[in-house]
């Protein structure tokens, strides 16, 4: 794969957008602000470990069409959108969230978990209906529930699932300002997962001590950031494949446990 040490920066989502960490292993997906380096070549990094603005109804539609157009990368996950508490006086309990358009109000069922499932209504898409919540938008914020293969051990995760949340990221994003901060000539929604300019950043809710890339006899080392909270990985490079695995390593130790979710 190829490397370089010089990238600009598009803190986003998406996301392992993957998502949050539902489990304390699973990685999430996120926007955040725009920096630009001096490079051509750019990240993108994706994480629940930072806040995320809420979006309109149709923008996080046009992540969950994304995902159902690309279920072939991962087709053993489910797709969820999530909510998590900013503080800890938040009771997921007591939250209510609805689509809420001109005349159009839809409540949406929350799990105990805080994830939902995004309900498909064209009177709500038509009238550009927002989720609207009984708290503070600032005292939660809304992420892509990780798109995770079932079954894989806490400290793997999967490129066909990491690609399929790159999608769901992509189509939620708006390009036409990230091409205008960054310079991203000939980058968009249909191209950016598969651009060799780009490269992902995935973060872990736990501090990583390694990460490595390994399709049957071959293995590569992925670099990490420096906080040691996430693993940069190009998802252009077709020679992995869907069901190549990243194996991670917890500087807390716990990545020999093959606990299946």
């Amino acid at each position: 794969m190829k490397k370089s040490h010089l990238f600009a920066t598009v803190c986003t989502c998406l996301t392992s957008i993957a998502l949050l960490a539902v489990f304390a292993t699973e990685a999430w997906s996120q926007a955040s602000p725009v920096k630009a380096t001096k490079s051509g070549v750019q990240s993108v990094q994706v994480s629940g470990m930072r806040d995320q603005d809420w979006k309109p109804y149709r923008t996080l539609l046009r992540g969950l069409d994304a995902y159902e157009a690309n279920r072939f990368l991962a087709p053993e996950t489910v797709f969820k959108f999530v909510l998590r508490p900013q503080s800890l006086d938040v009771d997921l309990k007591q939250i209510q969230l609805k689509v809420v358009g001109e005349t159009v109000v839809l409540p949406v069922a929350l799990d105990s978990d805080g994830s939902f499932a995004l309900p498909r209504n064209q009177m709500a898409f038509d009238e550009d209906a927002e989720l609207v919540l009984n708290q503070r938008q600032r005292s939660i914020r809304w992420n892509l529930l990780a798109i995770r293969t079932r079954g894989l051990p806490d400290h793997h995760r999967r490129i066909g699932d990491l690609r399929l949340t790159c999608e769901v990221f992509a189509a939620m994003e708006d390009w036409e300002k990230l091409k205008r901060q960054l310079g991203l000539r000939g980058v968009n929604s249909s191209n950016a997962c598969i651009s060799p300019r780009l490269h992902w950043t995935f973060f872990e809710a736990r501090t990583l001590k390694s990460a490595r890339l390994v399709n049957d006899q071959r293995s590569e080392n992925l670099r990490l950031t420096s906080d040691g909270k996430g693993f940069i990985v190009y998802l252009f490079d077709q020679s992995w494949s869907d069901h190549s695995l990243i194996h991670l390593e917890f500087a807390d130790g716990d990545e020999l446990l093959d606990r299946p979710e």
